[in-house]
């Protein structure tokens, strides 16, 4: 009868201890609780006094975004870096490329402006050489035309004075005719005594 009567009441105390434990627990999970709160308020706030601090040499943490951010931009300024060092290059080529174009026309110009220097003195010795021809050959005319006439006056007795006709002296020419001049110019026979001359100035019968 007595253990009957005991018995509750020693689950009482054994719920009141055990409750009490719990309880205690609880308070010091609690206090744990606030104590790690108050030092993460206070590494929190010593971080951002040290952030803020001007004497702050090292930079601050970086979230992974940033970090990813931060690699792409320097990928990025190495493409570019690497691109503005090929154009140089590039741009070098192409000026050294211009430079030998330029070299080489320049070179090529003058070699035309020399060629047409030597054309022009061809040219020149060539319309010189014909007209040295030209007027040989009108002289020689000469020369055979006073011969004509000389030997027509002297087989027709004719005074020094004497004009000749054309169609008087040509039996006395090549092919019965009065030569050409191969310049264009026109002779004048005049009379015996005078030697013929040619309309072109420079063909003159010495």
């Amino acid at each position: 009868m007595n253990s009957k009567i005991a018995l509750p009441w020693i689950f009482v105390v054994v719920f009141l201890a055990l409750a009490g434990f719990f309880f205690a627990s609880k308070q010091s999970k609690e206090k744990d609780v606030i104590r790690l709160q108050n030092e993460a308020t206070q590494l929190r706030t010593s971080l951002e006094e040290a952030t803020n601090s001007p004497a702050q040499n090292e930079p601050s943490p970086l979230s992974a975004a940033e970090r990813t951010e931060l690699i792409r931009l320097r990928n990025a300024v190495g493409i570019l870096r690497h691109e503005k060092e090929q154009l140089a290059t590039q741009a070098l080529q192409t000026k050294q490329t211009s430079e030998k174009l330029l070299q080489s026309q320049q070179a090529q110009q003058s070699q035309v402006q020399q060629l047409q220097q030597q054309n022009q003195q061809l040219a020149q010795q060539t319309q010189q050489a014909q007209g040295d021809k030209a007027k040989n050959t009108c002289i020689n005319n000469l020369r055979q035309i006073d011969g004509a006439k000389q030997q027509w006056a002297l087989e027709n007795k004719q005074p020094a004075d004497a004009v000749v006709a054309a169609q008087q002296i040509a039996p006395y020419l090549k092919d019965s005719a009065i030569p050409k001049c191969p310049g264009g110019g026109t002779y004048t026979l005049h009379d015996i005594s005078a030697a013929p001359t040619c309309s072109i100035s420079s063909h003159v019968l010495q």
